[in-house]
């Protein structure tokens, strides 16, 4: 009897099956889980030049949690993370996808993109007649050596116009990669946080964001930490982390809810800022934060 065959149609959802949406992994002391506590909503494409920047709003807040190996939240205040590292990617809205590179034509139109390709003019100058990738005078400027006038040189058909230019770009662009800060949220809690403030996307559509911890940091070994005490070694100190300078795992990962990103005539406008930004503008991020609707019609209505 014949092997039994996986279905055509089982096999087609298995190929498109979205990730696990988030992942929590562990060291040699702790378990680190991502969350996504402020998700992104929207964002205003920006096109491919870089002039034109459009955050996405709200700038996506993630906190890290940190737990021991018996499952206890550690505090923050306890745990180094000097060497914490949050890396974002961008996919589909799926989750199965990867859409971090985006390609863009010169003939695109403007509405649609901005390209950066250089282009040349065509036809040539009028004195100047391309044949066979060549550039040669035309037959009215040649003479004879004794003065009597060259054969005609037959004119070459232009040659034919090169395909449009296409490159590939990042569709995310910002900053990709960003250090954890230690930040109280709106309710006063302490944590280990990574804002992303300064993310955009060139392209219109419906995304996620994959964001990837990574811990580039190693303890000082016990041997360097004893020989720097006694001033006989060079490392960081005891107990202290240094930069992994070899390869570092993601330790856990997330995706974010998907958002939608407009067209400049469709964009709905800007997130209203939210208490946890506002909290983070009060301890130094710079996250620009929209002034209250309300509190503006007061001020404008006292002017007058």
């Amino acid at each position: 009897m014949p092997p039994q065959q996986m279905p055509q149609d089982y096999k087609a959802e298995a190929a498109v099956r979205p990730m696990e949406l988030s992942h929590s992994g562990c060291n040699d002391q702790y378990r680190f889980t991502l969350v996504v506590s402020q998700q992104p909503q929207r964002a205003r494409m920006c096109g491919f030049g870089d002039k034109d920047r459009r955050p996405i709003t709200p700038p996506p807040c993630v906190r890290l949690l940190i737990h021991d190996m018996h499952g206890k939240e550690v505090d923050a205040d306890s745990v180094n993370g000097s060497f914490f590292v949050l890396q974002v990617d961008l996919w589909n809205d799926k989750a199965d996808r990867e859409a971090n590179i985006v390609r863009a034509s010169n003939t695109a139109s403007p509405s649609a993109s901005i390209s950066t390709a250089t282009t040349t003019s065509f036809p040539p100058t009028p004195d100047r007649t391309a044949i066979g990738g060549m550039l040669y005078r035309t037959p009215q400027s040649l003479t004879d050596p004794y003065g009597y006038p060259a054969p005609a040189i037959p004119m070459a058909a232009p040659p034919p116009q090169p395909p449009p230019h296409t490159m590939f770009t990042r569709n995310l662009i910002g900053s990709l990669t960003v250090n954890a800060a230690k930040l109280e949220d709106s309710s006063k809690k302490l944590g280990y946080w990574f804002v992303l403030q300064d993310l955009s996307v060139r392209t219109e559509g419906h995304f996620r964001l994959r964001m990837n911890f990574i811990d580039v940091g190693v303890v000082t070994s016990s041997a360097s930490a004893s020989g720097t005490a006694n001033g006989s070694g060079s490392g960081s100190g005891p107990g202290l982390p240094s930069l992994n300078k070899g390869r570092a795992p993601v330790l856990a990962h997330v995706f974010s809810n998907p958002f939608q990103v407009y067209s400049a005539k469709k964009f709905p406008g800007v997130i209203e800022s939210t208490d946890l930004s506002k909290a983070f503008a009060k301890q130094g991020v710079k996250i620009p934060i929209r002034k209250d609707t309300k509190e503006g019609k007061e001020e404008e209505g006292d002017s007058d």
